[in-house]
C-alpha cells in the first residue's frame, strides 16, 4: 500500500519526504458538520469525544486515551465501545434467527475508511493533493472491479486502500499521519452511532456493530422505515451501504460468528473462520461441522466421520523460536492434526514452553499421500461442540460426548 501510493505521489511531486512528529505532539477531534445526535447521551458523547486530548507517544503509534476507551453507549438493547480501530457492539453468545416477523440484514458501508478520507479532504500535509488524486483513483479502481465481480482485482486494491489507512499511525512510514487517522476513525464510528441512533428511534434494533456496519433485526412491517432510514442517512454523510440478508447469524463475540445467508452460504469471522490467504488453517472440519449442523441440521458427528482430506484436520501455527517434537526438529511453521495415543505436546525449541494448543497434536510438516488412520476423531466432535457451547447452542450430542 505505502509503496503503491509514494511512488504515485513521488511521480506528481518530484519527491516524497519522511515526516516528523514531535513526541508530545497534541491534537483534537473536530467533528464534521453532518454528525449530530437526537439524544442526551449522544450530544454528551459528542462533546466529550470532541474534548479529549490526544497526544503523540514516544513510539509514535497514537492510542486511544483511556477516558475515551472505557465509555459504554447503551442505545437500545444493545451496548457499544469506541477503540482506536473502530466501533464495536458487546454482544456474547448470542443467536438470531429470521422468521415469519423479522428480517436480519447487514448494512455495511463501502470502502468505509477510505470514503471518509476522501470526503473529509484528508491528506498528509507533506503530500497534499497528489495523495488525494491518487488515492481517489485507486479506491474508484476497486469499486469498479468489485462491482464488475473482478475479486482478484478488487481485493488486492481493499489492501492498498486499508493499509495505507493503517499506515497513517506508522511513525516509520511516510504516509504518516496521527491525526488523520484519529480523525477518520472517529468519524466513522460517530457516524455509525448516529444510524444506530436513528433505526433504534423508529423501534428497530440493531443487535451489532463493526467497524464498517451495522446487523438489524428488522419487523417486516417496518421494513419501508428502515429503508428511509438508511438513505438519509447515506445522502446527509455521502456513503453508500451493501445489503446482505441472513437466515441466522450466531455470535461468540462481535469479532467471531457465523452468518448463514438467505441462499445457504455462510460467512465465518473469528475462531469459525477457515483458510485462506489472510487465515492459517486450524481444525477447519469442525468449523464445516458447525455450519452443517447451524445450516441443515446434519449431525456434528456425520460430518467429522465422513471427510476423508487431511487438510480439513490440521493447524498450523508460526513459532518465532522454533519448536521440536519429541527431541525432532520441525522449523518456524508448524502444522499438525490430532491423533489417538500421543502424549505431550509440541515445545519452543527455546524456552521449552508448549506451543498453544498441541497437547495431543501429531506433527504433520509433509501432507501424506494416504489419509492417517490414527486420527482422534473424538478430538475434533468435542472440538466442534465447544463451537457450538460459545453461540449458546447446546445439542443432545455435546451432552453424549
Amino acid at each position: 500500500a505505502e509503496a503503491v501510493l509514494t511512488q504515485a505521489v513521488q511521480k506528481m511531486n518530484g519527491s516524497v519526504s519522511q515526516p516528523h512528529i514531535d513526541s508530545g505532539t497534541q491534537f483534537k477531534f473536530k467533528a464534521p458538520n453532518f454528525i449530530n445526535f437526537k439524544s442526551q447521551q449522544l450530544q454528551d458523547i459528542l462533546a466529550f469525544v470532541q474534548s479529549v486530548v490526544f497526544t503523540v507517544p514516544d513510539s509514535g503509534n497514537i492510542q486511544m486515551p483511556p477516558e475515551l476507551a472505557k465509555q459504554t453507549i447503551s442505545i437500545g438493547n444493545s451496548t457499544y465501545q469506541m477503540g482506536i480501530g473502530g466501533l464495536h457492539s458487546t454482544e456474547q453468545s448470542v443467536h438470531y434467527i429470521a422468521n415469519e416477523d423479522f428480517i436480519l440484514v447487514d448494512r455495511d458501508v463501502t470502502s468505509y475508511y477510505p470514503t471518509i478520507i476522501l470526503n473529509q479532504g484528508l491528506a498528509p500535509a507533506h503530500l497534499g493533493e497528489a495523495f488525494t488524486n491518487t488515492y481517489r483513483q485507486i479506491l474508484d479502481r476497486r469499486i469498479k472491479a468489485k462491482q464488475s465481480g473482478d475479486k482478484v482485482t478488487g481485493d488486492v486494491l481493499k489492501i492498498v486502500v486499508n493499509g495505507s489507512f493503517g499506515k497513517f499511525g506508522s511513525r516509520y512510514s511516510k504516509l504518516y499521519a496521527p491525526d488523520l487517522m484519529i480523525r477518520t476513525t472517529i468519524t466513522g464510528q460517530l457516524s455509525l452511532l448516529m444510524l444506530i441512533e436513528r433505526l433504534e428511534h423508529e423501534g428497530i434494533s440493531v443487535v451489532s456493530a463493526n467497524t464498517d456496519g451495522v446487523l438489524i433485526r428488522c419487523p417486516k412491517q417496518l421494513i419501508d422505515i428502515m429503508e428511509s432510514v438508511i438513505w438519509l442517512w447515506e445522502h446527509e454523510t455521502n456513503f453508500q451501504t451493501e445489503e446482505t440478508h441472513y437466515r441466522a447469524v450466531y455470535f461468540r463475540d462481535v469479532n467471531s460468528y457465523l452468518a448463514i445467508r438467505t441462499d445457504s452460504s455462510a460467512k465465518r469471522k473469528g475462531v469459525f473462520s477457515t483458510a485462506s490467504l489472510s487465515s492459517n488453517p486450524e481444525n477447519d472440519v469442525c468449523v464445516d461441522a458447525v455450519t452443517a449442523y447451524l445450516r441443515d441440521g446434519k449431525p456434528i458427528q456425520e460430518t467429522i466421520l465422513e471427510c476423508n482430506d487431511i487438510r480439513r484436520f490440521v493447524s498450523v501455527r508460526r513459532v518465532n523460536n522454533k519448536a521440536v517434537w519429541r527431541g525432532k526438529f520441525l522449523g518456524k511453521a508448524v502444522r499438525w492434526y490430532y491423533a489417538k495415543g500421543i502424549d505431550g505436546f509440541i515445545q519452543d525449541k527455546v524456552n521449552g514452553y508448549k506451543v498453544a494448543r498441541t497437547e495431543g497434536a501429531k506433527p504433520l510438516m509433509e501432507l501424506p499421500d494416504h489419509f492417517p488412520t490414527d486420527i482422534d476423531f473424538d478430538w475434533y466432535i468435542r472440538e466442534a461442540h465447544s463451537l457450538l457451547a460459545g453461540v449458546g447452542i447446546a445439542t443432545q450430542e455435546s451432552a453424549d460426548a
